[in-house]
Formats: structure tokens, sequence, C-alpha cells
């Protein structure tokens, strides 16, 4: 009981997997698809451009200069206690989240932090937006493997087959 005890004193309750909003998928296998020019340096951006990069590899997405689709991104990491409202929705008496505030568990170890990922494909002929996918995760500590898990669960989820 107390070796119970102690390890779930010791764990850590703030990790939680990616959960995407999205609509429906853009893409097939085979696809060709150009991302938007980002930087390759140790920013957030410039990791999350290169997972992205993989993951479409990773679907057998061809990623090249003059794709059918025009896939844009971001990627913004918070204190995960603070929220994201939707200004033109909320009011004073009713905020509308994008993103909710995660309050602080009895279980917690550290501040939590969230990382929000944002994939926007667009159809290249028509200009239509095609697929919008937002993905957040939570943990102590955001590192390049929550990147990468947030680029391959977009990626993922943007499939149509």
């Amino acid at each position: 009981m107390a070796l119970c005890l102690s390890f779930a004193l010791g764990a850590c309750a703030v990790t939680a997997p990616p959960a995407i909003v999205s609509t429906t998928g853009a893409f097939d296998q085979g696809s060709e698809i150009q991302l938007a020019p980002f930087e390759d340096d140790a920013s957030l951006r410039g990791a999350f451009g290169k997972a992205l990069t993989e993951a479409f590899r990773e679907n057998d997405v061809q990623v090249s200069g003059d794709g059918q689709l025009i896939a844009d991104f971001a990627l913004a990491e918070r204190n995960a206690q603070s929220g994201v409202a939707d200004p033109a929705a909320s009011s004073s008496e009713n905020v509308i989240w994008t993103s909710q505030p995660r309050d602080r568990g009895l279980l917690d170890r550290c501040d939590a932090r969230r990382v929000r990922a944002t994939l926007v494909i667009l159809d290249r002929a028509s200009g239509e937006v095609t697929y919008r996918g937002v993905a957040e995760a939570s943990d102590c500590a955001i590192d390049d493997e929550h990147i990468t898990a947030l680029a391959r669960a977009l990626v993922a989820d943007a499939r149509t087959d």
C-alpha cells in the first residue's frame, strides 16, 4: 500500500496526449504539397517545420515547391494554466475558449506547459482551405518528441484515406 501511494504521489499528472480539432482530410497518399518556408534553426517554427516535412514523407506525400496543395503552420508554447479566448465570440459575462486553461492538479510536480500547433492546407488552384487542424499537448516540459507527435498527429488527421 505504501509503495502504491508513494508511486502515485511521485507521478506527474500533467502529461496528456495530443488532442485534435479539425475539418475533414485534405490529401491522399502520393499527393504533392508545398510547405510554407521556415528557418532550419532551433526555433519552435523551425522544429515544427522539420517535423511536418518528415511526417508528410512518412505518409507518402512529396514535399515540393510546386505541389497542388500548399501547407502553412504555426506553433506556440505557453503556461498551461493560461487559456486562449475567442475575442469575437466572448463578452464580459461569457468567455468562449478556443483553448481552455488547465487547472493545476493535486499531483502536478511542475508548472505545466502547453504546446498548440495549427496546420492549414489550401488547394493551389482554387485557394480554398481544404484542411484546418489544431492540436494541443501538455507536459512539464515541451521538447522535440512533443513537436514530432503533434506533426504526425496533424498530418495523419489530414489524410483522406
